[in-house]
């Protein structure tokens, strides 16, 4: 963690950071993400708190931000000043580093030095409390919205905080991030990544890559652009019908920079290529899931085999 650094963000690193944002949210809750938009947008509204805000900088590559804005709590026409922060964003090949908790802890320091009451969020609820945050109904704050829920968590900063009621009022930079079309047309200057509607979605502390390869019960998973190792969970094991994963699979795991990370599930497939066993037991092999495309190969000099090819012929479906 020495190698970490925490500092406030200049204009050089926009386009770094708001790469990286996208990379930590992208198909983590939807199809996509806007959170490298709500990024460009906060830092132009006036609620914006670039003295608060901070990144995360390792071997000189931006892994991780946090950016702070101010909001209000309204009670009867009594307004109280509350800090709120979103997004924190860490990149997805650095997690279990403890980045967003140095980011944390950095940016609460610097907030309750500035005499803020409290910060009132939307959030992780099993990540969290454990940096002191609890839910708002024991503050007696409402999301405008929704109500309370488990997600709506607030952490006091000082004394304060215990006269601060009522219903949260954010900037509206976080629903100028809502627009679709503009987020498509802002997302256009990052490095392309497929857009995913998965069943599995939202996803929490699991994260979603692609099976690269199978060798026997060993697998390795496409996570951006690295390579990691994995395993599958004991409960693959236990259940007759379960669905083992194939080259070309999406699959939820646990990550573990340290060693085999733990395949948990794998997604619906959009499509399936299988081909007869060649023992010819009756039973089908899976070959490849999720291809847009398929290409047949073979020479065309003396070696054409039409035979080999019908032999060798995969099924879609």
């Amino acid at each position: 963690m020495n190698q970490i650094i925490i500092r406030k963000e200049t204009k050089e690193d926009y386009y770094n950071t708001e790469h990286m944002v996208m990379r930590a949210f992208w198909n983590i809750h939807g199809p996509g993400c806007n959170e490298h938009y709500l990024v460009h947008v906060l830092r132009q509204a006036p609620e914006y708190l670039p003295e608060l805000s901070r990144v995360a900088e390792l071997d000189g590559r931006i892994v991780g931000a946090i950016f702070y804005s101010a909001a209000k709590v309204v009670e009867n026409g009594e307004e109280h000043e509350v800090l709120t922060f979103g997004p924190l964003a860490v990149e997805p090949t650095c997690f279990n580093m403890g980045i967003a908790s140095k980011l944390l802890k950095t940016t609460m320091t610097l907030a309750k030095e500035a005499g803020y009451s409290g910060i009132v969020i939307c959030g992780e609820p099993d990540y969290y409390p454990k940096h002191g945050f609890v839910t708002c109904d024991r503050f007696g704050i409402k999301h405008p919205t929704l109500g309370n829920f488990d997600a709506f968590m607030a952490c006091p900063l000082n004394s304060a905080f215990e006269d601060v009621h009522g219903t949260l009022y954010e900037s509206q930079a976080f629903e100028a991030c809502e627009d679709e079309d503009r987020v498509q047309e802002f997302t256009k200057q990052f490095p392309y990544y497929k857009p995913l509607k998965l069943s599995c979605q939202w996803l929490h502390k699991e994260r979603l890559g692609r099976i690269s390869a199978v060798q026997k019960n060993s697998y390795m998973i496409r996570f951006f652009e690295t390579e990691i190792p994995a395993k599958l969970k004991g409960g693959f094991y236990e259940k007759e019908d379960e669905v083992f994963p194939v080259v070309g699979d999406y699959v939820t795991f646990l990550y573990n920079p340290m060693g085999d990370s733990v395949i948990l599930s794998v997604c619906e497939r959009t499509s399936l290529l299988q081909r007869p066993d060649q023992a010819k037991t009756g039973v089908m092999q899976y070959m490849l899931a999720n291809a847009d495309d398929c290409f047949i190969v073979t020479s065309l000099n003396e070696d054409y085999s039409y035979n080999r090819i019908d032999t060798h012929q995969c099924h879609s479906r």
